[in-house]
């Protein structure tokens, strides 16, 4: 019983002087990876819509797709020209 306590003192010391040693969390913020590309369900995330539309938009070239092997992927570009000519006609 003393060799597993002294194993969990050990193991919390090592903790401790790892969390001392880590930079404060303000300091690790980075920037997120830059995408190109998205899935036609990441696009319907980033607009508020649902699937079906997303297609639609796809199919009926409003919005740019490429095809990446057997995979359709939408230039992130694409989406905000889509965007951008939404906010033109509204106004």
């Amino acid at each position: 019983m003393p060799a597993l306590q002294a194993r969990r003192k050990a193991r919390k010391a090592r903790q401790q002087e790892a969390q001392e040693e880590m930079p404060p969390e303000h300091t690790l913020i980075s920037e997120p990876p830059l995408q190109l590309l998205v899935t036609v369900d990441e696009m319907a995330r980033m607009l508020s819509i649902g699937r079906s539309l997303a297609w639609k938009l796809v199919m009926s070239k409003c919005v740019d797709s490429v095809h990446v092997g057997r995979w359709r992927r939408i230039p992130v570009k694409s989406i905000h020209d889509y965007v951008d000519s939404l906010m033109a006609s509204a106004s």
